[in-house]
């Protein structure tokens, strides 16, 4: 009698912690949520560099950019806005603006190409935006990193499910598999299989896949910013043709008070500079 009653004592000990373990266990869902809000600034600038490597041809490529971003969380059904100036090389000077909307709007993003040769702001069709970088700027044509690789899909746009961990240098890695809820044409993908850091929830590789076989591997650097990270290098090898996208970053500044003038379609035909005072 004893002994049962020490046994239910020991239960009775130990059912809270039973608990909150099983309350602390992580859904997928919950991991890819956490990962999105590594970033806790209002907005970011800095300048960027595509370096892109073609294998078959044996050349490099380097396009420079400055990006100003903007979050909108929800404001008039907006996510973010976008801005780039392509500085280099010269002779392909243009500027890209992107309106990004949150899935619940249905709405895709809307984007406006300004070239100086042809001083001239168009929208840019939806279905040839999807393709490049930039928004919809023609000179990223040969980049591995391309615009589905760079915006991050919210979490109801697909399904996730853990499907095991790895440790990397000590450090505990989640893998989730990400499978779109709809397939749509502007997210070429079936799935996606990414590393997430278990301490920090940065997401650090992500592995495309299109017809049962993995396409893209794209793996990222972080820095620490405040309270916050961001990007320092991505690197994107396509697996078909071992072409590799490199891009880096440098004097990014976040919560610099950008203003809503910066993101209007006359902001394109302005220079990097007009906003960097």
């Amino acid at each position: 009698m004893r002994k049962n009653r020490l046994i239910a004592v020991a239960l009775m000990l130990l059912l809270p912690l039973l608990a909150s373990s099983i309350q602390a266990e992580e859904s997928a869902e919950d991991i890819v949520i956490k990962s999105l809000q590594t970033f806790k600034g209002d907005d970011a600038v800095g300048e960027a560099q595509y370096t892109t490597h073609l294998k078959r041809e044996d050349r490099t490529e380097v396009v420079r950019m400055f990006r100003f971003w903007k979050a909108y969380r929800g404001v008039d059904g907006l996510h973010s806005k976008t801005l780039f100036y392509n500085t280099y090389p010269p002779q392909n000077r243009s500027a890209v603006l992107v309106w990004s909307y949150m899935p619940e709007t249905g709405k895709p993003p809307k984007r406006w190409l300004y070239l100086p040769m042809f001083k001239s702001v168009e929208e840019i069709n939806p279905d040839e935006a999807a393709k490049i970088p930039g928004g919809g700027d023609p000179y990223f044509y040969s980049s591995v990193l391309q615009v589905q690789q760079l915006i991050p899909r919210m979490p109801d746009q697909d399904t996730h499910k853990l499907e095991g961990t790895e440790e990397i240098n000590g450090v505990k890695h989640y893998i989730i598999r990400s499978t779109p809820v709809e397939k749509s044409d502007d997210y070429k993908f079936d799935y996606t299989l990414n590393w997430i850091r278990s301490d920090n929830y940065l997401p650090v590789k992500t592995e495309y896949f299109r017809n049962g076989k993995k396409i893209i591997v794209k793996n990222t650097d972080w820095k620490k910013m405040g309270e916050s990270y961001v990007w320092e290098k991505v690197v994107a090898t396509d697996l078909r043709t071992e072409n590799t996208t490199t891009l880096t970053f440098r004097d990014s500044r976040i919560n610099v008070g950008l203003k809503d003038e910066v993101f209007r379609k006359e902001s394109l035909m302005k220079s990097p500079a007009d906003w960097l005072q």
